[in-house]
């Protein structure tokens, strides 16, 4: 037999969790499930589970299931990671910029430094490739001309020193 007094302190106690349960529902309008994240950042969920492993993510809120759900906001940091990238910092570095304060006038200088190391990381860089487009267009010429005097023996050269061994003439 159910006593009734029980039932109804159950009964009340279940509705103030399924108030709760709506509140929380509430919040989670304003927030992104890991999915949402994905598809408007073009990241995969697992990198995303990845950058909050690493910290460059805020924790997320969870639904009573486990669910993530991130704020609206996440998507631009995103975006500003993604970019970072692009231009060649590491996520460690990332990480750095996203730490710094803003409101901190030693902030700007922080920054400045790691520009400045990165300028000079992108000019070394950038040397290295006009190099190699020299050496690409000395081997194309050497093709070039191979293939004008039917000479299949330039072509050989080239091979060999894309690989980075070299060869001498056999007579």
């Amino acid at each position: 037999m159910v006593d009734l007094k029980t039932s109804l302190l159950t009964l009340e106690q279940a509705r103030g969790f399924i108030l709760l349960l709506m509140k929380v529902n509430r919040e989670e309008g304003n927030r992104l499930r890991i999915g949402e994240v994905a598809a408007r950042s073009g990241l995969s969920r697992d990198t995303i589970r990845y950058y909050e492993r690493l910290g460059l993510l805020p924790r997320p809120m969870r639904t009573l299931s486990g669910y993530r759900l991130y704020e609206t906001r996440v998507v631009e940091r995103l975006g500003f990671i993604k970019r970072a990238q692009s231009f060649g910092f590491t996520l460690d570095q990332v990480k750095q910029l996203l730490s710094l304060d803003r409101a901190d006038p030693q902030t700007c200088s922080q920054v400045i430094k790691m520009i400045e190391g990165k300028l000079e990381e992108l000019g070394r860089r950038y040397q290295e490739i006009q190099r190699l487009r020299r050496e690409l267009s000395v081997y194309k010429t050497e093709c070039e001309r191979a293939i004008a005097n039917v000479n299949p023996a330039p072509s050989l050269r080239i091979l060999f020193a894309l690989g980075g061994a070299s060869i001498t003439k056999v007579k």
